[in-house]
């Protein structure tokens, strides 16, 4: 397979809303759309978007290196027609995280249109057509309207306020939603181990799913020592982009959920792989975004469906409400549900990005 008539154009969505987390607001959107052709004729693309705060690296970072790949004509190497081409290559590149995940995908959808299927399908032949995703709300009320909508798994950002705050969100909502109703948190490293442990035995009463990333990304001595004291299931989301520290986590069984973004992860491809890594060790997989554009979130979209099972648990995928902009068209969850497209590769339409 070989891509040509390689096209990089930079974005900048505002957010429908400031999202809050312990890393503090965020009101926009940077990255950059890939889209090619394939020798057969058929348009693919790819999303790079480092994330502030959370990426390994930066957006200036990501777009020079994109800049030489281009100038070099890197991405428009003849590859052969197989999964392990496509990783072989962007191995040898050695890219940034992000730049990886839009040269993978862009190649990844270039070849599963070629061969006529799903990018889900490409990398898992066994992979699913629909996947359970989460729905992030703020309070009680919007919790109780997602749960009208049909999400069964409401997720709730804390550790940016006090902790006395926290626990009355999670009462409020839980009261508001019933039973039945998984409830998780993500604390994106705010807490200290042991303050961690005092909330969330504060919270245990409310039933919650999990824990995502209570401690810092770089302590996982820490995340197994709340892992192993907590009376809710910890996820390791910051502490799980790259293979050697899925490797480190799932060593130390630091975690009893991996949270992995394909975005940080470094492409569709490897993070399939690092989440059967996680499922063939018994830890559980949860699949998310980075807040990324239509043509990122897709990219999760099928790798959630590749890895769907017994050790999946619902994904967080409904975040295109947070842009205000956005590259493309992807359809929304329906009762709680993301469905993949029938067409071939990864189903995003009506692009909305000028190239």
């Amino acid at each position: 397979m070989k891509l040509e008539s390689i096209q990089i154009e930079p974005y900048a969505y505002a957010l429908a809303r400031k999202l809050r987390s312990a890393h503090g607001e965020m009101r926009h959107r940077y990255g950059f759309i890939l889209k090619a052709r394939t020798s057969l004729g058929h348009i693919c693309y790819g999303e790079v978007a480092p994330l502030p705060d959370f990426s390994e690296e930066t957006y200036d970072q990501a777009g020079a290196m994109l800049t030489s790949l281009d100038s070099s004509g890197a991405l428009r190497k003849e590859l052969g027609n197989d999964l392990s081409a496509i990783t072989e290559y962007c191995d040898a590149l050695r890219l940034l995280p992000s730049v990886r995940h839009g040269v993978e995908q862009l190649f990844l959808d270039g070849l599963s249109q070629d061969k006529a299927m799903s990018v889900a399908q490409c990398l898992n032949p066994a992979a699913v057509t629909q996947v359970e995703t989460a729905h992030l709300a703020a309070d009680a009320a919007s919790a109780l309207e997602a749960v009208k909508k049909g999400f069964r798994t409401i997720k709730l950002k804390v550790g940016y306020q006090e902790a006395a705050e926290d626990l009355r969100r999670g009462i409020a909502v839980r009261k508001a939603v019933g039973e039945g109703i998984n409830i998780r948190l993500d604390a994106n490293g705010a807490w200290t181990p042991g303050w961690a442990i005092d909330v969330l035995k504060r919270m245990a009463p409310c039933e919650i799913e999990c824990i995502e990333q209570p401690v810092t990304a770089e302590d996982i001595d820490g995340l197994a020592w709340v892992c192993e004291a907590s009376p809710i299931p910890v996820a390791a989301d910051e502490s799980v982009r790259t293979a050697a520290q899925v490797i480190n986590v799932l060593e130390k069984r630091a975690a009893k959920i991996v949270v992995l973004k394909p975005m940080f992860c470094g492409g569709p491809i490897l993070t399939y792989a690092l989440g059967r890594l996680a499922q063939e060790r018994g830890v559980k997989v949860m699949i998310t975004t980075a807040l990324d554009s239509a043509i990122g979130r897709a990219s999760a979209l099928h790798v959630a469906a590749a890895l769907s099972g017994p050790l999946s648990i619902p994904a967080g995928l409904d975040t295109g409400h947070w842009l205000a902009e956005d590259s493309g068209n992807l359809p929304e969850p329906l009762e709680g549900f993301m469905h993949l497209s029938e067409a071939a590769g990864l189903g995003v339409y009506d692009m909305r990005v000028c190239l």
